[in-house]
């Protein structure tokens, strides 16, 4: 296994959806902010394979384009592709009236024996109100030996195993989302106990990514 850092750079399709609950994406879109962490979730649409974009309380934002998703597929594990970073860039279409996402996704374990580089597309645009396909950032040529991050997670995956893990994982997040909803109520009555609960938000949501990560680790 050659083990890289991967960039592409797209735009999550689909935002003007309704999700299966009846949230509107456009909703859930408006709530975040450039820089925020978002995940990939794999699910099957029509026997295909295909990646949900969510915030970290589990509210699709979008999809994933299907030409990026088959590429993505054919080049790593779906495990990988879940446990990628996925930060957004910038969000467009606040003039327009449809708010649209330019995201940028990391994914740290290239499992084919290429070092090529691969391009989908040239024509990345951030600014574009269009759909766009992504172009990959060079990636390093040369195998790099396990970094700790990856002993980490390898560890933990020997250890716990990947159910344990996404259940960890889940539980987490729900105690994030508790912690954080209670920091801020407590922050109208008591400043220094708002602090205390948001430390343990942020602890929460550091651990949920790490099991999560974890849970989908392959070596």
């Amino acid at each position: 296994m050659i083990t890289n850092s991967e960039e592409y750079k797209t735009k999550i399709v689909g935002v003007t959806f309704k999700n299966e609950d009846g949230t509107s994406r456009q909703e859930v879109i408006e709530s975040c902010s450039e820089g925020d962490t978002l995940n990939l979730e794999h699910y099957y649409y029509k026997d295909e394979d295909a990646f949900k974009v969510t915030n970290v309380y589990g509210e699709a934002l979008g999809n994933l384009k299907k030409e990026l998703t088959e590429k993505l597929v054919e080049l790593y594990d779906i495990g990988a592709i879940e446990a990628a970073d996925v930060e957004i860039l910038n969000i467009t279409g606040e003039d327009k009236g449809t708010l649209g996402v330019n995201i940028k996704i990391t994914i740290k374990e290239f499992i084919t024996d290429s070092s090529d580089d691969i391009s989908i597309s040239p024509n990345y645009d951030v600014d574009s109100s269009k759909d766009t396909v992504v172009t990959p950032l060079k990636a390093e040529e040369k195998a790099t030996p396990p970094s700790k991050n990856e002993a980490t997670l390898k560890m933990l995956h020997d250890k716990y195993g990947a159910h344990n893990l996404k259940m960890y994982a889940t539980v987490l997040k729900i105690l994030f989302v508790f912690s954080l909803l209670l920091a801020l109520f407590t922050l109208i009555f008591s400043f220094p106990f708002a602090i205390i609960f948001g430390v343990i938000a942020f602890i929460c949501f550091k651990y949920s990514k790490l099991y999560k990560k974890a849970s989908t680790y392959s070596e």
